[in-house]
C-alpha cells in the first residue's frame, strides 16, 4: 500500500529504509542529525531526543549514543541543557543568549526519556559523557 507523500506502508521494511536514509542524509560530522545543514545546522534538543529514539528503533547504537552525548556537551554546571547547541558555530547567538555554546532556554526534559530508553535497550550512554547525565543514570537505577 502506498501512502501520501510517497511513504511506504509503515509495516513494510521499506519504511525503515526511508527513515534510515533520511537520518543518514542529515547526519553531520559533529554527531547529530541536523534538520537542515544550511538553514538550521545546529543541534536542537527535542529533535535530537526523538532522533535518539529512532536510532534505537533502527538498531544503531553508535548513532543513538553519539547524538545523545553531543546534546549534553553544552550542559552547564547547574545541570541546565540548552534547547539549541551551536556546535557548528559557537558564539553564533552569544550576544542574544549570554552563552557561547547554546541557548539560555530549555524545553521539557525529553532527554530523560531518551536516556531511559537507551538504558532499557541495554545501551547506557558512556558514563564519561557528562557528570550530570551520569547522575541522572544513577537515579534511573534506584
Amino acid at each position: 500500500m502506498q501512502r501520501a507523500m510517497g511513504l511506504p506502508d509503515p509495516d513494510s521494511g521499506a519504511m525503515e529504509a526511508v527513515v534510515r536514509t533520511m537520518l543518514d542524509d542529515h547526519w553531520v560530522s559533529e554527531g547529530y542529525a541536523a534538520p537542515n545543514s544550511t538553514v538550521y545546522p545546529w543541534q536542537w534538543l527535542w529533535d535530537s531526543c526523538f532522533h535518539v529514539l529512532v536510532w534505537r528503533a533502527l538498531g544503531d547504537r553508535d548513532r543513538a549514543q553519539r547524538e545523545l552525548a553531543e546534546m549534553f556537551r553544552p550542559q552547564g554546571p547547574s545541570g541546565f541543557v540548552p534547547h539549541v547547541n551551536y556546535v557548528r558555530s559557537p558564539g553564533f547567538h552569544e550576544d542574544l543568549w549570554g552563552r557561547r555554546d547554546g541557548s539560555a532556554i530549555t524545553q521539557p526534559p525529553m532527554y530523560g526519556h531518551a536516556v531511559a530508553e537507551l538504558v532499557r535497550a541495554g545501551w547506557p550512554p558512556e558514563t564519561n559523557t557528562n557528570q550530570s547525565e551520569s547522575e541522572f543514570l544513577d537515579l534511573q537505577r534506584l
